[in-house]
This record gives C-alpha cells, structure tokens and sequence, in this order.
C-alpha cells in the first residue's frame, strides 16, 4: 500500500555534546533537503557547539540538567518539532560525528510510503580519519588492515539491517511522526536507546534499509580498536538480553573508553 508522500516534511534532530568540530557537517548534510528542519539538542556543551549550530542553520535546544543524555535529549528535540509536524511527517535521528547523504529526503519518502514500514535507517559507511604519516611498510599495512576492518563492521551491520533485524542509532533512524508518538518515544535510560526504539517500532511493522550511506566518524573504533569495539558492543546486547541494568551497562562502557582513551594519550 502506498501512501502520498510528496508533501512528507523531515525534521532532523541531532543530540550533542561537545561537537564543534563535527556539528556544521552534519546540519549542512541534513539541509540539503529544502522540506527538512534541523534542530541540534546540547547537553550542556563546553565548546562552541550552541554557537556553530545556531550559525550553521539549526534551531538550538540546551537540554536542561535533568535531561541530558542522547536519549532524552532526542525525545526534547522531539517535542519541540510536534508545533509543526502532522503524523505522516517525519523525524530523524542524526549522530553529530555524522553526515546524510544527498537525496536522503527520497530514500525516507520512500521507506514510508510503504504502509508496513514501521522504522528506516541507512546503510552504515564509517570514515577512516587515518592521520598517521607512517609511510613505513608495517604502518601502510595496519592502515590498509584498519581500512578493511571497518568495512568489515559496516558490512555486518548493513547485512542485519537488511534482512530487517535490527538498525542502530548510527545508522540514522527515521519514522513517522504517529509512529514515534504512538512507542513513547526513546528510552531515557542511559544506553541502548536505539535499540529498544527499533524493537518496538518492529512489533507493528518493518524495518525497512534505505539504499544510500550515511557517512560516520571512525572515532569510536579508532579510540578502542575495531575488534574490542565490536566485542564490547555485543557483549553489551548479550548482557541487556540477560536483563542486566542500563546504568551498569552505562558503566562497562564508559569505563571501556575512559581506560582505552588514557592509554592512547
């Protein structure tokens, strides 16, 4: 079944927390698309992030206290786009460390004009930001190995969303606006928010994976390396599906790159 889409209005919100380096890529990405609005969501930056997106296009919220964290933080971004949203609209979901490719306005019209699809993501591209001059045999070759691996990661995750298992929130998520009202919106707790949106999407529709990429920093596996990266995060998926606590996952994963950022510098 197909449904009208050519008057689908996007809003693009984008949690941050100290991203003045990355946040106007981002918010130029997302305003490629004349029907999208950008709201940028700070959780109490010490940089210049509320002054870069408010130059650079968006509209800027600063979360207060009590609703920090991607989660929350989103689901403010959420509410302040309701005034000017109708429930077929859409929202999406944007990492600041990340850029939408061009068209990405027709890869959602698309997704949703199928009345089964419940939620969309884009195929996963990480960018390997290699700023190392070792030209020396042994570096070429750990860059060439590194290059790989994360082709690799994004390879996996694509294929998971393909066959509609599952997406994260990299991927930047997109649904209409009924839908996203009608699962509450994200979990605030601290972790795995992503996750629990696209599961409860996926029980009164599908996941449906857009054909082009969206582009990511490769900041988080570059701080902990591809393999320990992919490890902790399925060992996280594996401890919630025990029922382990979200602030003690929250924990495990902070402390993972607290550690891993100490020993880098």
């Amino acid at each position: 079944a197909m449904s009208a889409s050519c008057d689908r209005r996007v809003v693009v919100i984008i949690p941050a927390l100290n991203e003045a380096s990355n946040i106007c890529s981002a918010i130029k990405s997302a305003r490629q698309s004349p029907a999208a609005s950008v709201i940028v969501v700070d959780g109490g930056s010490h940089d210049r992030t509320v002054a870069v997106s408010q130059t650079c296009g968006a509209q800027v919220i600063v979360a207060p206290a009590d609703k920090r964290g991607r989660g929350a933080q989103m689901n403010l971004g959420a509410a302040a786009a309701k005034q000017s949203q109708v429930a077929e609209d859409a929202l999406l979901f944007l990492h600041a460390d990340s850029t939408l490719p061009a068209g990405y306005d027709n890869d959602i019209a698309r997704a949703l004009d199928d009345t089964n699809v419940s939620v969309g993501a884009f195929r996963l591209k990480i960018r390997p930001s290699l700023e190392s001059n070792d030209t020396k045999p042994l570096g070429t070759l750990r860059a060439a190995w590194y290059r790989m691996s994360l082709r690799a990661v994004a390879a996996g995750a694509n294929w998971r969303s393909s066959v509609g298992l599952m997406a994260y929130g990299d991927q930047a998520l997109f649904l209409r606006r009924r839908d996203f009202d009608k699962i509450g919106g994200f979990s605030e707790a601290p972790l795995l928010e992503d996750v629990r949106l696209v599961r409860a999407a996926r029980q009164f529709g599908r996941l449906r994976l857009a054909q082009n990429e969206v582009c990511v920093s490769d900041r988080r596996w570059r701080t902990l390396g591809v393999v320990r990266t992919t490890l902790l995060n399925q060992a996280i998926m594996f401890a919630d599906g025990l029922g382990v606590q979200s602030d003690v996952l929250s924990r495990w994963y902070r402390n993972a790159y607290v550690k891993a950022s100490r020993a880098r510098d």
